[in-house]
């Protein structure tokens, strides 16, 4: 069983909540899968809740297909070690070189394979868990801004302040403020 809370502050973040890993199962969370969500998170507020009902039944579906290309179209054991790989040291310099190699591909057919079946470039995905791991630390933790770049595998805390201000247009001292609030 899945359970889903379609309420809370923990899913106005998309892009913490699609990097939420539930042990022992994959999702394959895609674009749709995310517009739906965000389409039940702007929705506004109804006494309807037929309108609401529908919203989450769409959702679940996605979600279903999302699941069943699971199925269909399993990770191999290559693709799998190269990514608990990337989870066990994001917070290091990697390189999209090493993790084909780890994988026993070539560096193309390895992006290419890795996109397929994760729906992202693997250097998408590491910057997206750097991403994530920065902002749950914002948010939940005293340490500096310099320790954070750090913990999360940046290669500067200059590098990394000019980055999370590109993605989420605003530097992180600023989005700790503003989530504190």
């Amino acid at each position: 069983f899945v359970f889903l809370i379609l309420r809370g502050a923990e899913v106005y973040d998309l892009e913490i909540c699609y990097w939420k890993i539930i042990p022992g199962l994959e999702l394959f969370v895609t674009p749709p899968l995310l517009d739906t969500a965000a389409e039940i998170l702007c929705f506004p507020e109804t006494d309807r809740a037929e309108e609401l009902s529908e919203l989450a039944y769409r959702f679940m579906m996605k979600l279903v297909g999302s699941c069943d290309r699971l199925a269909t179209d399993p990770v191999s054991p290559a693709l799998r070690s190269a990514r608990k790989h990337i989870l066990k040291h994001f917070d290091r310099p990697l390189q999209v070189e090493e993790l084909a190699a780890i994988a026993n591909m070539s560096y193309a057919y390895f992006c290419r394979e890795f996109a397929r079946h994760f729906g992202i470039p693997p250097n998408k995905y590491i910057a997206r868990l750097r991403f994530d791991k920065a902002i749950n630390l914002l948010q939940n933790s005293l340490l500096s801004i310099k320790e954070i770049s750090g913990c999360c595998g940046f290669s500067s805390t200059v590098y990394f302040c000019r980055a999370f201000a590109k993605r989420f247009d605003m530097p992180p001292g600023d989005y700790r403020k503003r989530k504190k609030e």
